[in-house]
Order: C-alpha cells, then structure tokens, then sequence
C-alpha cells in the first residue's frame, strides 16, 4: 500500500431529530381523490418563487365524473375475458358486434395471435 495515501475520514453519524409533522417546504405538487357520488378532487400546490415575489398558488377542483353505462360493460367483458383466459372468444364477439370493416379485420387478426 502507498504510504501516502490515507483512507477518507469517517463522518460521525448523530441521531436525527424526530419532528412532529412535516415541514411546509415539502408538500406535495399535486393529487387526486376520488369521493362519493361520482366526486373527483384534484389539488396542486405551485411553489412560491422567491426571486419574483409571487406566493405559491394553491387549487383545489372538484368535478363529476360522469359513468357510461356501455364502457362499464365492456370494461367488464374484458376483465373478465383476461382472468378466464378466453381472448379468442372475446376477439370472436368483437367481430360479431362491430360494424366496421376495418375493424371488423382487425378483431381477427388481434384473434388470430390465440
């Protein structure tokens, strides 16, 4: 080993400091929730720029959302054709149901991987 090379100083770790809640700098920039009766919430926190002056600007919206009937059902046939493993059939009833030509071929080649 060279005799002039030393190993880095190893830094004393010291206990952290338990803190009640969270400090204001760190929240977070943004989140979503859902409630009851179809409520969506969404907040942002934009930080506050301290070169301009300008304060943080905070927004809170709350709208409906609003379910389609039709997109539930087909979001259930689909569910339920990945757990039984069923994707021909499920591509066959596509093919069925579609007026489309172009989709129509479509579904059949997606059925044709099955």
């Amino acid at each position: 080993m060279d005799p002039f090379v030393q190993a880095p100083p190893v830094a004393k770790a010291e206990p952290a400091v338990p803190l009640g809640k969270a400090p204001k700098w760190l929240k977070k920039p943004a989140g979503v929730s859902f409630g009851f009766g179809g409520k969506l919430t969404i907040f942002e926190n934009e930080p506050a720029d301290p070169n301009s002056g300008v304060a943080a600007k905070r927004s809170v919206t709350v709208s409906q959302v609003i379910t389609n009937p039709d997109m539930i059902q087909r979001s259930n046939e689909l569910e339920s054709a990945l757990k039984t493993e069923q994707f021909l059939d499920y591509c066959q009833g596509k093919v069925e149901r579609v007026q489309d030509e172009h989709l129509r071929r479509v579904w059949n080649y997606i059925g044709a991987y099955f």
